[in-house]
């Protein structure tokens, strides 16, 4: 069972930045962040962000870079195994992407590489979107369309918000050189 849109807009609702965000969203709905992982086979990565949480500065981007990578693996479409549920495995590969946009943003990510992981994450959608055409009322496909959309939207949010506060950042350092 996927996790529900509806926990990233919620927990991403105001945050300021990918690593306010992180923390929202693997406070209370660990649990859920945590399935998530475990069905997608990326398990390991569970622990890492827990300790990523409860560590230090240097601990933190330890853990989150060995979770992102861990997480970034099996977030993949080709990873698809042959029997799985297809029209569920999309939508958990597009959920898990969201939880690796935020991990590297706070790690620094550049925005082509953002980019391309919300690339990934709309194509695995409209994959999902597609195998579930016709399993279910259209009214049912609708209001998960409507939601994921809201939810990627949020993430993105705080995405561009991190990398624009990045760039000044970086411009500003440049120009007291």
């Amino acid at each position: 069972m996927s996790m529900a849109w509806y926990t990233f807009e919620s927990a991403l609702d105001g945050v300021p930045t990918a690593s306010a965000g992180l923390d929202a969203l693997l406070g209370p709905h660990a649990p859920e962040v945590l399935a998530l992982l475990g069905a997608i086979g990326a398990g390991d990565a569970g622990p890492l962000l827990r300790r990523a949480l409860a560590g230090g500065p240097s601990e933190r981007e330890a853990d989150l870079d060995a979770a992102l990578r861990i997480i970034a693996e099996h977030a993949d479409v080709e990873a698809l195994a042959p029997g799985t549920d297809v029209d569920v495995r999309y939508d958990e590969i597009m959920q898990a992407l969201c939880v690796v946009a935020l991990i590297g943003c706070e790690l620094g990510d550049d925005a082509e590489i953002q980019r391309l992981r919300f690339l990934i994450a709309s194509i695995a959608f409209e994959a999902h979107i597609a195998a579930v055409q016709g399993q279910v009322e259209q009214r049912e496909v609708d209001k998960e369309v409507n939601a994921a959309r809201r939810a990627l939207a949020r993430v993105m949010q705080v995405v561009v918000r991190d990398l624009k506060a990045q760039d000044k950042a970086q411009r500003k350092a440049a120009r007291k050189r």
